[in-house]
């Protein structure tokens, strides 16, 4: 099962005029800072899968192309954001999982919280302003995976994962986790209820990088003298 993001705007979002060329469908802009606006996806069991004991969390997968307006980030900065408290039991770390911009200089992030704690999985490669990259996690029960640009950055085991149960998603920040808000576009949020396959991912990828190359071929014939 494949789900598009539906969810409530917190405050008027820019247009992609800003940030074009680019993904021009299910894209947002956002500004950053405290008064960014963010987008807020209410909670349902087909986005943040629970197993039958109503906290571990059963197979997903997410996926997004982002674009960052900068590359420099004093601290962490959400981009999209299912992570909440756990219930059901003692885990100071919260629940759910996070895409962020984390580091110096800043890398794309993955954090996935468990009842051992929080484990991050992080891309090799700085990230470039102004530059689309694709994202996706996928959580097949056991494990982990973090996808850039269609190839995986990072694989861990995670055990005991914990889901949010009743807690919503975020776009574009992460009140729940302290992450700042994103500064840039984000577009495509898909969410699925099991493991995407790698060549899946890797074909999405091409397909968004496809878009993107004529978008920017096409731009660029409008403008030449």
């Amino acid at each position: 099962m494949k789900l598009w993001l539906t969810g409530t705007v917190n405050s008027p979002i820019a247009s992609t005029n800003s940030m074009t060329p680019g993904i021009s469908t299910n894209c947002a802009v956002f500004s950053g800072g405290e008064s960014s606006p963010s987008i807020t996806i209410p909670y349902s069991s087909a986005i943040s899968p629970v197993n039958s004991d109503g906290l571990t969390g059963a197979p997903f997968s997410c996926e997004c192309w982002v674009r960052p307006a900068t590359a420099a980030v004093p601290s962490p900065i959400s981009l999209v954001s299912m992570a909440g408290v756990a219930t059901g039991g003692s885990y100071p770390n919260g629940s759910g999982w996070e895409f962020s911009e984390a580091g110096q200089p800043a890398a794309w992030q993955l954090t996935m919280r468990s009842q051992g704690g929080v484990v991050n999985l992080a891309a090799a490669n700085a990230i470039t302003p102004a530059q689309w990259n694709h994202l996706a996690v996928t959580w097949d029960g056991t494990a982990a995976k973090f996808y850039v640009d269609g190839v995986a950055a990072q694989s861990k085991a995670v055990p005991g994962y914990l889901a949010m149960p009743n807690y919503a998603g975020t776009i574009g920040a992460g009140p729940n986790t302290g992450g700042g808000n994103f500064d840039g576009a984000i577009a495509e949020v898909a969410f699925y209820t099991y493991a995407l396959h790698p060549a899946t991912i890797s074909n999405h990828f091409a397909l968004g990088q496809s878009i993107l190359s004529a978008t920017a071929a096409t731009t660029a014939s409008l403008t030449k003298p």
